[in-house]
Protein backbone atom coordinates (compact mmCIF):
# COMPACT_ATOMS: atom_id res chain seq x y z
CA UNK A 1 0.00 0.00 0.00
CA UNK A 2 1.04 3.10 0.95
CA UNK A 3 4.43 4.40 2.76
CA UNK A 4 5.17 5.60 6.75
CA UNK A 5 7.42 8.13 7.68
CA UNK A 6 7.44 8.13 11.23
CA UNK A 7 10.49 10.52 12.16
CA UNK A 8 10.20 11.71 15.68
CA UNK A 9 11.30 15.13 16.47
CA UNK A 10 14.27 14.47 18.11
CA UNK A 11 17.39 16.77 17.13
CA UNK A 12 20.84 15.27 16.79
CA UNK A 13 23.83 16.15 14.56
CA UNK A 14 23.73 12.51 13.09
CA UNK A 15 22.74 12.30 9.62
CA UNK A 16 22.98 8.87 7.36
CA UNK A 17 23.38 6.74 10.55
CA UNK A 18 22.43 3.25 8.92
CA UNK A 19 21.15 0.28 10.70
CA UNK A 20 19.70 -3.05 9.34
CA UNK A 21 16.10 -3.05 10.40
CA UNK A 22 12.87 -1.96 9.16
CA UNK A 23 11.87 0.59 11.25
CA UNK A 24 8.58 2.75 11.98
CA UNK A 25 10.40 5.69 9.77
CA UNK A 26 13.77 4.54 7.14
CA UNK A 27 15.39 1.85 6.30
CA UNK A 28 18.80 1.61 7.98
CA UNK A 29 22.31 0.06 6.32
CA UNK A 30 25.04 -0.47 8.74
CA UNK A 31 28.38 0.69 7.19
CA UNK A 32 31.59 0.70 8.96
CA UNK A 33 32.15 4.94 8.72
CA UNK A 34 28.65 4.64 11.00
CA UNK A 35 29.33 2.09 13.35
CA UNK A 36 32.76 4.29 13.80
CA UNK A 37 30.88 7.06 14.17
CA UNK A 38 28.52 5.64 16.38
CA UNK A 39 31.35 4.26 18.93
CA UNK A 40 32.68 7.66 19.14
CA UNK A 41 29.79 9.24 20.52
CA UNK A 42 29.40 9.37 24.72
CA UNK A 43 27.79 6.97 26.24
CA UNK A 44 24.75 8.42 27.07
CA UNK A 45 24.71 9.38 23.02
CA UNK A 46 25.04 6.21 22.15
CA UNK A 47 22.62 4.82 24.21
CA UNK A 48 19.68 7.40 23.44
CA UNK A 49 20.34 7.06 19.67
CA UNK A 50 20.10 3.11 19.74
CA UNK A 51 16.78 3.77 21.95
CA UNK A 52 15.67 5.70 18.91
CA UNK A 53 16.68 3.58 16.60
CA UNK A 54 14.65 0.01 18.14
CA UNK A 55 11.70 2.43 19.22
CA UNK A 56 11.74 3.18 14.83
CA UNK A 57 12.45 6.88 15.31
CA UNK A 58 15.76 7.72 13.88
CA UNK A 59 17.62 11.36 14.37
CA UNK A 60 18.25 12.87 10.88
CA UNK A 61 17.62 9.68 9.39
CA UNK A 62 17.60 10.25 4.97
CA UNK A 63 14.70 10.37 3.07
CA UNK A 64 14.88 8.33 -0.02
CA UNK A 65 16.24 4.77 1.54
CA UNK A 66 14.85 1.96 -1.16
CA UNK A 67 11.57 -0.02 1.45
CA UNK A 68 10.60 -3.30 1.34
CA UNK A 69 7.28 -4.00 -0.61
CA UNK A 70 4.46 -2.75 0.30
CA UNK A 71 0.70 -4.79 -0.20
CA UNK A 72 -1.91 -3.35 -2.35
CA UNK A 73 -0.32 0.46 -2.99
CA UNK A 74 -0.78 1.88 -6.31
CA UNK A 75 -0.34 5.57 -6.94
CA UNK A 76 -3.03 7.48 -5.79
CA UNK A 77 -4.42 10.41 -8.06
CA UNK A 78 -7.52 11.66 -5.96
CA UNK A 79 -7.53 13.16 -2.22
CA UNK A 80 -6.13 16.83 -2.86
CA UNK A 81 -6.33 17.53 0.53
CA UNK A 82 -3.62 15.35 1.56
CA UNK A 83 -0.06 16.77 1.23
CA UNK A 84 3.74 16.21 1.38
CA UNK A 85 5.31 17.56 4.50
CA UNK A 86 8.90 18.12 5.06
CA UNK A 87 11.15 19.09 7.95
CA UNK A 88 14.46 20.15 7.07
CA UNK A 89 17.74 21.97 7.88
CA UNK A 90 21.33 21.81 7.03
CA UNK A 91 22.03 18.33 8.63
CA UNK A 92 18.32 17.24 9.33
CA UNK A 93 15.14 16.09 7.13
CA UNK A 94 12.27 13.94 7.08
CA UNK A 95 9.27 13.66 5.59
CA UNK A 96 5.63 12.84 6.31
CA UNK A 97 2.02 13.15 5.07
CA UNK A 98 -0.25 15.93 6.60
CA UNK A 99 -3.86 16.34 5.95
CA UNK A 100 -6.30 19.67 5.27
CA UNK A 101 -8.75 20.29 7.86
CA UNK A 102 -9.10 23.90 7.60
CA UNK A 103 -8.33 26.22 4.89
CA UNK A 104 -5.08 26.99 6.75
CA UNK A 105 -5.29 24.13 9.03
CA UNK A 106 -3.73 20.39 8.57
CA UNK A 107 -3.35 17.01 10.71
CA UNK A 108 -0.41 15.26 11.36
CA UNK A 109 1.05 12.50 13.69
CA UNK A 110 2.79 13.96 16.70
CA UNK A 111 6.30 12.47 16.36
CA UNK A 112 6.01 13.56 12.99
CA UNK A 113 6.85 17.29 14.74
CA UNK A 114 10.38 18.24 15.58
CA UNK A 115 11.19 19.95 18.52
CA UNK A 116 13.10 22.53 16.67
CA UNK A 117 11.31 25.58 15.84
CA UNK A 118 14.36 26.95 13.59
CA UNK A 119 13.99 24.32 10.94
CA UNK A 120 12.25 24.91 7.24
CA UNK A 121 9.19 23.34 7.22
CA UNK A 122 5.99 23.42 4.61
CA UNK A 123 3.27 21.22 3.20
CA UNK A 124 3.21 20.48 -0.36
CA UNK A 125 -0.75 20.07 -1.97
CA UNK A 126 0.19 19.75 -5.30
CA UNK A 127 -0.46 22.07 -8.03
CA UNK A 128 1.47 25.15 -7.15
CA UNK A 129 -0.26 24.84 -3.26
CA UNK A 130 2.95 24.99 -0.94
CA UNK A 131 2.06 26.15 2.00
CA UNK A 132 5.12 27.46 5.28
CA UNK A 133 4.56 25.77 8.27
CA UNK A 134 4.16 28.36 10.84
CA UNK A 135 3.39 26.64 14.03
CA UNK A 136 2.84 23.17 15.39
CA UNK A 137 0.30 21.87 18.37
CA UNK A 138 1.52 18.52 19.40
CA UNK A 139 -0.84 16.56 21.43
CA UNK A 140 0.74 17.50 24.88
CA UNK A 141 0.42 14.07 26.23
CA UNK A 142 1.89 12.31 23.29
CA UNK A 143 5.75 10.99 24.78
CA UNK A 144 8.15 9.08 21.60
CA UNK A 145 9.37 6.84 24.42
CA UNK A 146 6.13 5.43 24.93
CA UNK A 147 6.37 4.03 21.63
CA UNK A 148 2.45 4.04 21.32
CA UNK A 149 -0.39 5.00 18.92
CA UNK A 150 -2.21 7.26 21.64
CA UNK A 151 -2.31 11.01 21.87
CA UNK A 152 -0.13 10.69 18.32
CA UNK A 153 -1.73 13.58 16.57
CA UNK A 154 -0.62 17.24 16.19
CA UNK A 155 -2.38 20.31 14.20
CA UNK A 156 -0.44 22.19 11.64
CA UNK A 157 -0.68 25.65 11.55
CA UNK A 158 0.29 26.84 7.59
CA UNK A 159 1.09 30.60 6.80
CA UNK A 160 -2.04 31.01 3.94
CA UNK A 161 -4.92 29.38 2.91
CA UNK A 162 -5.06 26.69 0.40
CA UNK A 163 -7.19 27.88 -2.50
CA UNK A 164 -9.44 25.52 -4.03
CA UNK A 165 -8.61 22.17 -2.21
CA UNK A 166 -12.10 20.90 0.11
CA UNK A 167 -10.81 20.11 3.63
CA UNK A 168 -10.93 16.82 5.05
CA UNK A 169 -13.76 16.22 7.76
CA UNK A 170 -13.17 14.76 10.91
CA UNK A 171 -14.85 11.92 12.24
CA UNK A 172 -16.56 12.27 15.91
CA UNK A 173 -18.07 9.05 16.22
CA UNK A 174 -15.74 5.64 16.94
CA UNK A 175 -14.53 3.27 14.07
CA UNK A 176 -15.93 -0.90 14.76
CA UNK A 177 -13.70 -3.77 14.26
CA UNK A 178 -14.03 -5.04 10.86
CA UNK A 179 -14.88 -1.62 9.07
CA UNK A 180 -13.09 -0.95 5.97
CA UNK A 181 -10.57 1.85 5.86
CA UNK A 182 -8.32 3.54 3.25
CA UNK A 183 -5.24 5.19 3.87
CA UNK A 184 -3.67 7.71 1.60
CA UNK A 185 -0.25 9.21 2.31
CA UNK A 186 3.03 9.96 0.87
CA UNK A 187 6.32 7.20 0.65
CA UNK A 188 9.05 5.25 -1.22
CA UNK A 189 9.05 1.97 -2.16
CA UNK A 190 11.30 -0.64 -4.07
CA UNK A 191 10.80 0.93 -7.10
CA UNK A 192 10.54 4.58 -6.63
CA UNK A 193 12.78 5.71 -3.76
CA UNK A 194 11.12 9.47 -3.69
CA UNK A 195 8.88 10.53 -1.30
CA UNK A 196 7.46 12.75 -4.03
CA UNK A 197 4.41 10.37 -4.71
CA UNK A 198 1.02 9.62 -3.22
CA UNK A 199 -0.44 6.54 -2.61
CA UNK A 200 -3.42 4.94 -1.42
CA UNK A 201 -4.21 1.06 0.03
CA UNK A 202 -7.51 -0.46 2.06
CA UNK A 203 -7.08 -2.40 4.61
CA UNK A 204 -10.05 -3.38 7.29
CA UNK A 205 -10.27 -2.67 11.47
CA UNK A 206 -8.59 -5.47 13.50
CA UNK A 207 -8.85 -3.89 16.78
CA UNK A 208 -9.83 -1.12 19.15
CA UNK A 209 -7.89 0.41 21.96
CA UNK A 210 -8.71 3.55 24.34
CA UNK A 211 -6.85 5.64 21.76
CA UNK A 212 -5.52 3.96 18.64
CA UNK A 213 -6.68 1.15 16.20
CA UNK A 214 -5.08 -1.84 14.20
CA UNK A 215 -4.86 -2.87 11.21
CA UNK A 216 -5.83 -6.64 9.73
CA UNK A 217 -2.23 -8.44 8.36
CA UNK A 218 -1.25 -7.28 5.13
CA UNK A 219 -2.01 -9.64 2.04
CA UNK A 220 -3.12 -9.19 -1.46
CA UNK A 221 -6.19 -7.01 -0.69
CA UNK A 222 -4.87 -5.30 2.67
CA UNK A 223 -2.32 -2.65 2.62
CA UNK A 224 0.03 -1.55 5.69
CA UNK A 225 2.09 1.48 6.22
CA UNK A 226 5.13 1.74 5.27
CA UNK A 227 8.09 4.43 5.73
CA UNK A 228 6.57 8.01 4.65
CA UNK A 229 3.28 7.38 5.22
CA UNK A 230 3.02 8.61 9.02
CA UNK A 231 0.63 11.18 9.69
CA UNK A 232 -1.51 10.77 6.83
CA UNK A 233 -4.89 10.41 6.91
CA UNK A 234 -7.39 6.89 7.65
CA UNK A 235 -10.34 7.37 6.13
CA UNK A 236 -13.77 5.58 6.59
CA UNK A 237 -16.65 5.67 4.30
CA UNK A 238 -20.12 6.62 6.66
CA UNK A 239 -23.70 7.04 5.78
CA UNK A 240 -24.32 8.97 2.61
CA UNK A 241 -20.90 7.66 1.03
CA UNK A 242 -19.31 10.67 2.90
CA UNK A 243 -15.67 9.91 4.05
CA UNK A 244 -14.23 11.02 7.18
CA UNK A 245 -11.17 10.86 8.93
CA UNK A 246 -11.06 8.02 11.68
CA UNK A 247 -7.48 7.84 12.23
CA UNK A 248 -3.76 9.39 11.93
CA UNK A 249 -1.50 7.09 10.38
CA UNK A 250 1.10 6.35 13.60
CA UNK A 251 2.76 3.12 12.85
CA UNK A 252 3.33 0.11 10.24
CA UNK A 253 6.21 -2.48 9.97
CA UNK A 254 6.03 -2.86 6.15
CA UNK A 255 5.66 -6.29 5.65
CA UNK A 256 4.00 -8.08 3.19
CA UNK A 257 1.96 -10.50 4.31
CA UNK A 258 2.39 -12.62 7.59
CA UNK A 259 3.23 -10.99 10.75
CA UNK A 260 2.04 -7.64 9.04
CA UNK A 261 0.71 -4.84 11.47
CA UNK A 262 -0.26 -1.38 11.54
CA UNK A 263 -2.02 0.93 13.50
CA UNK A 264 -4.10 4.77 13.11
CA UNK A 265 -4.70 7.18 15.90
CA UNK A 266 -8.43 7.36 16.49
CA UNK A 267 -9.79 10.36 15.63
CA UNK A 268 -12.84 10.73 17.49
CA UNK A 269 -10.48 10.09 21.03
CA UNK A 270 -8.94 13.49 20.42
CA UNK A 271 -11.43 15.11 18.24
CA UNK A 272 -12.06 18.05 21.31
CA UNK A 273 -7.87 18.92 21.55
CA UNK A 274 -8.17 19.10 17.62
CA UNK A 275 -11.19 21.69 17.75
CA UNK A 276 -9.39 23.48 20.23
CA UNK A 277 -6.24 23.86 18.00
CA UNK A 278 -7.84 24.42 14.80
CA UNK A 279 -9.99 26.69 16.64
CA UNK A 280 -12.22 28.70 13.62
CA UNK A 281 -10.33 27.49 10.88
CA UNK A 282 -11.50 23.65 11.42
CA UNK A 283 -13.50 22.57 8.26
CA UNK A 284 -16.97 21.80 9.76
CA UNK A 285 -18.64 19.93 5.88
CA UNK A 286 -20.65 22.72 5.08
CA UNK A 287 -18.65 26.10 5.08
CA UNK A 288 -15.46 26.72 5.33
CA UNK A 289 -14.47 29.38 2.30
CA UNK A 290 -12.26 32.26 3.77
CA UNK A 291 -12.18 34.74 0.58
CA UNK A 292 -14.94 36.39 -0.94
CA UNK A 293 -15.97 35.58 -4.37
CA UNK A 294 -14.60 37.35 -7.65
CA UNK A 295 -17.25 38.20 -10.53
CA UNK A 296 -16.07 39.69 -13.67
CA UNK A 297 -18.13 40.65 -17.56
CA UNK A 298 -17.68 42.81 -20.03
CA UNK A 299 -19.82 44.66 -22.66
CA UNK A 300 -19.09 47.18 -25.96
CA UNK A 301 -21.00 50.77 -24.78
CA UNK A 302 -23.22 50.47 -27.41
CA UNK A 303 -24.32 47.59 -29.57
CA UNK A 304 -27.75 47.53 -32.23
CA UNK A 305 -30.81 46.33 -31.36
CA UNK A 306 -31.47 43.32 -32.88
CA UNK A 307 -27.68 41.79 -33.66
CA UNK A 308 -27.42 39.06 -31.03
CA UNK A 309 -24.78 40.18 -28.24
CA UNK A 310 -22.60 37.21 -27.00
CA UNK A 311 -21.10 37.93 -23.10
CA UNK A 312 -19.07 36.13 -21.21
CA UNK A 313 -19.95 35.75 -17.53
CA UNK A 314 -17.50 34.39 -15.33
CA UNK A 315 -17.24 33.75 -11.40
CA UNK A 316 -14.67 32.33 -9.47
CA UNK A 317 -14.16 31.06 -5.55
CA UNK A 318 -11.07 30.09 -3.30
CA UNK A 319 -13.38 26.96 -2.81
CA UNK A 320 -16.96 26.78 -4.96
CA UNK A 321 -19.38 28.89 -6.25
CA UNK A 322 -22.99 27.98 -5.34
CA UNK A 323 -24.99 30.67 -7.22
CA UNK A 324 -25.31 32.85 -10.21
CA UNK A 325 -27.66 35.57 -11.49
CA UNK A 326 -27.75 37.05 -14.70
CA UNK A 327 -30.09 39.99 -14.76
CA UNK A 328 -30.71 42.80 -17.35
CA UNK A 329 -32.68 45.80 -15.50
CA UNK A 330 -33.77 43.61 -13.06
CA UNK A 331 -35.51 41.26 -15.28
CA UNK A 332 -34.11 37.31 -14.45
CA UNK A 333 -32.18 36.49 -17.80
CA UNK A 334 -29.78 33.19 -16.40
CA UNK A 335 -30.07 31.34 -12.30
CA UNK A 336 -27.11 28.77 -12.15
CA UNK A 337 -26.25 26.36 -9.36
CA UNK A 338 -22.83 25.29 -9.43
CA UNK A 339 -20.19 23.56 -6.84
CA UNK A 340 -16.73 23.92 -8.42
CA UNK A 341 -14.46 26.74 -7.63
CA UNK A 342 -14.99 28.37 -11.04
CA UNK A 343 -18.13 28.81 -12.82
CA UNK A 344 -18.39 30.21 -16.49
CA UNK A 345 -21.86 31.45 -18.14
CA UNK A 346 -21.62 32.31 -22.17
CA UNK A 347 -25.11 33.74 -22.80
CA UNK A 348 -26.45 34.94 -26.17
CA UNK A 349 -28.25 38.49 -24.92
CA UNK A 350 -30.63 41.08 -27.17
CA UNK A 351 -31.40 43.58 -25.04
CA UNK A 352 -34.05 46.00 -26.17
CA UNK A 353 -33.26 49.58 -27.36
CA UNK A 354 -32.36 52.06 -24.72
CA UNK A 355 -29.65 52.21 -22.09
CA UNK A 356 -29.68 48.88 -20.48
CA UNK A 357 -28.19 47.62 -16.83
CA UNK A 358 -26.95 44.29 -17.37
CA UNK A 359 -25.68 43.03 -13.97
CA UNK A 360 -23.93 39.44 -12.38
CA UNK A 361 -24.03 38.43 -8.69
CA UNK A 362 -22.18 35.32 -7.18
CA UNK A 363 -22.16 33.66 -4.06
CA UNK A 364 -19.85 31.23 -2.48
CA UNK A 365 -20.21 28.34 0.14
CA UNK A 366 -20.20 30.69 2.71
CA UNK A 367 -22.69 33.36 1.93
CA UNK A 368 -20.46 35.90 0.66
CA UNK A 369 -21.31 37.56 -2.63
CA UNK A 370 -19.96 39.73 -5.04
CA UNK A 371 -21.57 41.56 -7.76
CA UNK A 372 -20.63 43.52 -11.25
CA UNK A 373 -22.73 45.71 -13.79
CA UNK A 374 -22.48 47.26 -16.81
CA UNK A 375 -24.68 49.73 -18.89
CA UNK A 376 -24.48 49.66 -22.37
CA UNK A 377 -26.55 51.56 -25.02
CA UNK A 378 -29.23 49.52 -27.11
CA UNK A 379 -29.17 51.31 -30.45
CA UNK A 380 -32.82 50.92 -32.49
CA UNK A 381 -32.52 50.40 -36.21
CA UNK A 382 -33.38 53.24 -38.10
CA UNK A 383 -37.36 53.44 -39.93
CA UNK A 384 -37.27 51.85 -43.44
CA UNK A 385 -41.23 52.40 -44.02
CA UNK A 386 -42.13 54.40 -47.07
CA UNK A 387 -43.28 57.42 -47.28
CA UNK A 388 -45.19 59.99 -50.19
CA UNK A 389 -43.52 62.93 -49.57
CA UNK A 390 -45.27 66.68 -50.47
CA UNK A 391 -43.96 68.31 -53.43
CA UNK A 392 -41.88 70.90 -53.18
CA UNK A 393 -42.75 74.33 -54.43
CA UNK A 394 -40.58 75.51 -57.19
CA UNK A 395 -41.13 78.72 -56.88
CA UNK A 396 -42.77 79.59 -60.03
CA UNK A 397 -45.92 80.43 -58.96
CA UNK A 398 -47.74 77.12 -59.97
CA UNK A 399 -50.75 75.84 -58.00
CA UNK A 400 -49.84 72.70 -55.68
CA UNK A 401 -52.90 70.82 -54.05
CA UNK A 402 -52.82 71.92 -50.48
CA UNK A 403 -53.24 69.65 -47.54
CA UNK A 404 -56.79 70.95 -47.46
CA UNK A 405 -57.75 69.80 -50.80
CA UNK A 406 -57.46 73.76 -51.81
CA UNK A 407 -54.87 75.48 -54.25
CA UNK A 408 -52.82 78.26 -53.82
CA UNK A 409 -50.67 80.38 -55.99
CA UNK A 410 -47.21 81.38 -55.71
CA UNK A 411 -47.31 80.01 -52.38
CA UNK A 412 -50.11 81.82 -50.95
CA UNK A 413 -53.04 79.98 -49.30
CA UNK A 414 -56.55 80.38 -50.52
CA UNK A 415 -58.22 78.63 -47.91
CA UNK A 416 -61.07 81.46 -47.71
CA UNK A 417 -61.84 81.94 -51.66
CA UNK A 418 -64.67 79.12 -51.44
CA UNK A 419 -66.28 81.21 -48.79
CA UNK A 420 -65.81 84.46 -51.04
CA UNK A 421 -67.44 82.84 -54.26
CA UNK A 422 -70.12 81.26 -52.08
CA UNK A 423 -71.43 84.83 -50.56
CA UNK A 424 -70.40 86.63 -54.29
CA UNK A 425 -72.92 83.85 -55.45
CA UNK A 426 -75.68 84.64 -53.03
CA UNK A 427 -75.43 88.10 -53.70
CA UNK A 428 -76.10 87.68 -57.46
CA UNK A 429 -79.25 85.32 -57.01
CA UNK A 430 -80.80 88.80 -54.13
CA UNK A 431 -79.93 91.09 -56.99
CA UNK A 432 -81.96 89.35 -59.59
CA UNK A 433 -85.01 88.74 -57.94
CA UNK A 434 -85.05 92.03 -56.93
CA UNK A 435 -84.95 93.12 -60.38
CA UNK A 436 -87.40 91.02 -61.85
CA UNK A 437 -89.64 91.90 -58.94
Amino acid sequence: MVPTSHTAGVQSPVKHLFIPMVLDAYVFVPTARNLDFLSSMSTPSRLSVLALLLAGCAPGAEVGVAQQPLSSGQVETGYPEVGHMIWQDATYSHSCTATLIGTRTALSAAHCVPDATSRQAWVDFGTGNVATIVASEPHPSYTLAAQSANYDVSVIHLDRDIKNIRPATLATTAPVVGEPIKIVAFGTTPTDESTDTKRSGTNTIGSLAAGYFDFNGSDATHANSCPGDSGGPIFVTRTGGKQLIAGVDSRGNCIYGSGASGAGTRVDAYVSFIQSKAAANLFDGVLYEQLDPVASFSLPSTWNEGEPLSVKFSAADDVRVVHAIVSIDEKLISDVAGEDPTLVLDLMLSPKAGKRVVRFQVTDGAGRTAEVSHTIEIIAPESTTPTDPVPEDPGTGAETPSAHGCSHAGGTNSAGLPFVIALFGLTLVCLRRRCTA
